[in-house]
C-alpha cells in the first residue's frame, strides 16, 4: 500500500485531515482505539490484505502500520 492511500485511509477512520499524519505520528495521541484498528482490518481485508488484531496492537505509530501492510 502506497503511503499516500494509507495516510487518507488512517484519516478518514480517525477522522482527521490526512495532513495531520506522518510517518512518525503516535496513533493513540492521534485518536486511534479499538474501533479504528476493527475499521481497518476491514478496509486491510477489502484491499486483500490480511491483518490480524494482535498485529495491530503492536503498532505505536503510522510508521509501524505502513510496515505491517507493506
Amino acid at each position: 500500500m502506497e503511503l499516500s492511500t494509507l495516510l487518507f485511509q488512517l484519516a478518514t477512520i480517525i477522522g482527521l485531515d490526512s495532513g495531520e499524519l506522518s510517518l512518525q505520528s503516535n496513533l493513540e495521541e492521534k485518536g486511534w482505539d479499538s474501533l479504528s484498528q476493527l475499521e481497518f482490518i476491514a478496509r486491510a481485508d477489502s484491499l486483500g490484505l490480511s491483518i490480524s488484531a494482535q498485529e495491530l496492537s503492536l503498532a505505536q505509530t503510522v510508521e509501524d502500520l505502513f510496515n505491517l501492510v507493506n
